[in-house]
């Protein structure tokens, strides 16, 4: 038996300028009654209408998926003075400034977390045209993690070697800025639908959100 209607699978992209193509926003949505249709919008503003357009008129039950992590190590959240995964959420939320060209402040962000702690990071990584900046932020990975920093990366990610960590927010394959910036995304819209996030809550409502890395197919095949 079929448990959703409907299902939206979303590659998000922490770009700090309008872009489409490759490394940019792209939106899957499909059901049981219509084929597959593609989105490529330009702006995370941009995104977030189609997708509040296409929740809205869903029928039946929706499973939204989203291609970063929901959270981050469970140690860190103590130091970052956190308790819930939902407290997170409202904390990222109301820290981070995302406008609708897609500047943002995701690299400030993370530097005033990082004071949370006493070594450098654990957030790490940025463009060299901003090194400057930053005096909390190391551009190298730092040293330390899983003691006097957190846990690199959560335990389901401890499984398979070719994920990144959700602390990394600069490079190929990183994945740490489109945490930053779409978990507050994210948030939002749960807040205007009748919505669960998956695994934290039941699945009872008409839309789950959910955490999705599709690459995991090509690791498995590899394991």
């Amino acid at each position: 038996m079929r448990i959703f209607d409907s299902y939206m699978m979303v590659d998000w992209s922490a770009n700090s300028k309008a872009k489409t193509g490759p490394d940019s926003i792209w939106i899957a949505w499909g059901s049981s009654k219509s084929s597959i249709k593609l989105f490529n919008p330009e702006t995370r503003a941009n995104a977030m209408r189609i997708i509040e357009e296409l929740l809205s008129k869903a029928s039946g039950k929706v499973l939204a998926g989203f291609d970063f992590p929901f959270g981050y190590p469970s140690d860190a959240y103590e130091k970052l003075e956190i308790s819930t995964w939902s407290e997170l959420w409202d904390t990222l939320t109301r820290l981070i400034e995302d406008s609708q060209d897609n500047s943002n402040n995701r690299f400030e962000v993370a530097e005033l977390l990082n004071k949370n702690f006493k070594s450098d990071g654990p957030f790490w990584g940025y463009p060299r045209s901003q090194q400057i900046k930053f005096k909390h932020l190391p551009f190298y990975k730092p040293k330390g993690f899983g003691n006097n920093l957190p846990a690199e990366k959560r335990l389901v990610e401890k499984l398979i070697r070719r994920t990144k960590s959700a602390w990394q927010l600069n490079g190929v394959g990183s994945v740490g800025g489109q945490t930053l910036l779409g978990i507050p995304c994210v948030n939002l819209l749960k807040q205007k639908f009748d919505s669960s996030v998956w695994p934290f809550t039941n699945i009872d409502s008409k839309v789950v959100f959910a955490e999705i890395y599709p690459a995991i197919w090509l690791s498995l095949i590899h394991i």
